[in-house]
Order: structure tokens, then sequence, then C-alpha cells
């Protein structure tokens, strides 16, 4: 499976469960989507792509969304939020917008070189905020904001997964930001094959699995 780092922080907590108890002699890797390709799905070096259901995303995976050798599944929703260390949500109850964008931001990057949603987001209303880290990885930016005056914007999923392991706080961002559904992509010619459809249908309810759990806890 080629994937966001955040993706498969949230899947591989679910899912190592599920492969010792229904298929535990099969191997899963799972590897960056920057550099994969279409043909790897066609060829099955690749079984499933999983990214954010954006033109940018599909593009970067080189696969047009009609095109007919490839079916896709949008099976999560998300969308992005704001966190910041749990401590300043106790002094400031509300984070306001001036206030958002003069503190120092840590943000997630593209190793690809395409601009993110935040970064998209920004330039198209004309706003800029402070960057103080630029990472190429979701799951490094909870654990910086901790102990720091810093905010960082992550997929809801990733910071109530991690709100249970560091001290954070998550808020609405003061701009409106696009949804970040995830999107599985598979090969047309490789549809039927059976050990493909068991591992579709595994992720899917691991996502299930995953949201239902976090709602408890929230």
């Amino acid at each position: 499976i080629a994937t966001a780092d955040y993706v498969s922080a949230l899947v591989t907590s679910r899912l190592g469960s599920v492969l010792q108890s229904q298929a535990p002699n099969v191997t899963l890797t799972l590897k960056p989507t920057p550099g994969t390709s279409a043909k790897e799905l066609q060829l099955g070096s690749l079984d499933l792509i999983i990214c954010p259901n954006l033109p940018s995303n599909w593009r970067a995976c080189g696969i047009d969304r009609d095109d007919v050798d490839f079916r896709h599944d949008v099976f999560m929703h998300d969308e992005l939020v704001a966190i910041q260390w749990r401590e300043h949500a106790r002094h400031n109850r509300t984070v306001s917008k001036d206030e958002y964008f003069e503190r120092p931001h840590a943000v997630y990057c593209r190793t690809d070189g395409h601009d993110t949603i935040e970064q998209e987001t920004l330039a198209q209303l004309g706003l800029r905020q402070r960057t103080q880290f630029k990472v190429p990885y979701f799951t490094l930016l909870p654990q910086l904001v901790v102990g720091t005056d810093m905010i960082a914007v992550v997929p809801r999923s990733l910071a109530r997964h991690y709100a249970r392991i560091f001290e954070i706080d998550i808020f609405a961002p003061p701009y409106e930001l696009p949804r970040m559904d995830l999107v599985m992509i598979w090969a047309q010619n490789r549809e039927t094959y059976s050990d493909l459809a068991w591992l579709r249908n595994t992720v899917r309810q691991t996502s299930v699995d995953l949201l239902v759990a976090a709602d408890s806890n929230d």
C-alpha cells in the first residue's frame, strides 16, 4: 500500500491485530506515495494507493479520476483541524484570528514539491502565517507543538488518535479548509483478485473501527 505517513499510522494501529488473527502469513508493506505510479498498480508491484481525494493528489499519482483503467472508493471522511499544546488551551480558551497568525507554526510539506492543502488554501485567501518548522510527516506535528507556542494543522483522525498520547488541544482554524476525504485507488485489471478484495475490505473496516473508537473517546 502506498500512502501518507499519517494514514500508515492510523491503519497500522488497528491492522496489526487483524493480520495476526485473519492472515498470519501475509506480509503488508507500506510505502510513501511520492514516486508511486499508475503503472505499478497495473503491473502488480503495488496493490493500493491511499491518498486525499483531491485533484492535486490524483495528479501526483499520475492517475486521472475518470480513467477507466482504475477503480476507486472514498472510504474515509476526514477534515483538517488545528492543534496546539494543551497548556495553551488552559490559558486561552479560544484562539483569535490575529493570535493564530502571530504565533509560529509547524507545517507538513510534501516531498514531491507540490503545495499542501494548507498551503494552497492560505495562498488562495491571501493569508500568511509564520512558519517555524517544515516537516515531511504529519505524524511529527503533534509532538512538535507540545511544550511550545506553535500551532499545526493535521487531519482530525490523526489529532484524535494522538490526543491520547500527547497533551494536545484540537480546535478549528480561523479560516475554512477543504475536506480531506481519503480514497483507495486500484487497477481495474486486478479488480477480481480475491486477495486484493480482502485487502480493500479490511482497510475499509479498519477505518470504520478507528472512527468508532475515536468517537467513543471524545
